[in-house]
């Protein structure tokens, strides 16, 4: 079948790639070894990778997460002709709540409401959503398969899979697949035609070279 893999950046990373080694990935090699052929199953021939992220923003504590990230895209990109990256946006807002945590500082007199900055991410889910279906209407793959766990996707999943007769797939990036199945998204879970873990023998295996081929990418040495 042709596989597109459609890739919620953010929601992979924190989910499964964040504290470890593993974040220098090629993700259509990822997808390659989690859908590995078994007798009498389909054959998955992978002729995209759409992977949905955001520009982060360097923080006093990390001044170089911008430049990694930068270039971990021109690796994804050299590396993986059939990579698509598309972007949503990174902002961060001021908001105003209620402190709880610590009790101490919340009791003192004044300190009940605070300012805190917060990261948003706009778009990626979104920008999801709408390739994977037009991506159906225009019969761009026989199979889409879905990494993340948000389910504000289940539209998106429901209209390729009953409108377009697609086969949909399902890769939850979560920790302790075989443990955990009661972090499984259960709008998403109602939707697909089978799930895939992703192990750590799967992300081990699908690193990318640490110098790209035919550039001068290298992997970031704390990575």
């Amino acid at each position: 079948m042709r596989t597109i893999l459609y890739i919620d950046g953010f929601n992979f990373f924190y989910g499964k790639v964040k504290n470890t080694p593993f974040k220098w990935l090629n993700l259509k090699r990822l997808g390659e070894l989690c859908l590995a052929n078994k007798p009498g199953k389909p054959v998955h021939n992978i002729v995209g990778v759409k992977y949905f992220t955001a520009q982060v923003i360097n923080t006093p504590t990390d001044p170089d997460k911008a430049n990694r990230q930068q270039r971990y895209w021109d690796a994804l990109k050299s590396h993986t002709p059939e990579i698509e990256i598309i972007l949503g946006q990174n902002k961060i807002r001021q908001n105003r709540g209620r402190l709880i945590e610590p009790p101490h500082l919340a009791a003192q007199a004044g300190a009940n409401r605070v300012t805190i900055e917060k990261f948003e991410e706009k778009g990626t889910d979104v920008n999801l959503g709408v390739h994977l279906v037009s991506d159906a209407y225009e019969n761009k793959y026989e199979c889409a398969v879905l990494i993340s766990n948000d389910s504000d996707l289940a539209e998106a999943l429901k209209i390729a899979r009953y409108n377009c007769n697609k086969t949909i797939g399902w890769m939850p990036p979560i920790t302790n697949y075989r443990y955990n199945k009661k972090r499984f998204v259960a709008e998403l879970d109602a939707l697909v035609h089978f799930k895939k873990p992703i192990r750590v023998k799967h992300l081990q295996g699908a690193q990318l070279p640490n110098i790209i081929t035919g550039t001068s990418i290298r992997k970031p040495r704390d990575w």
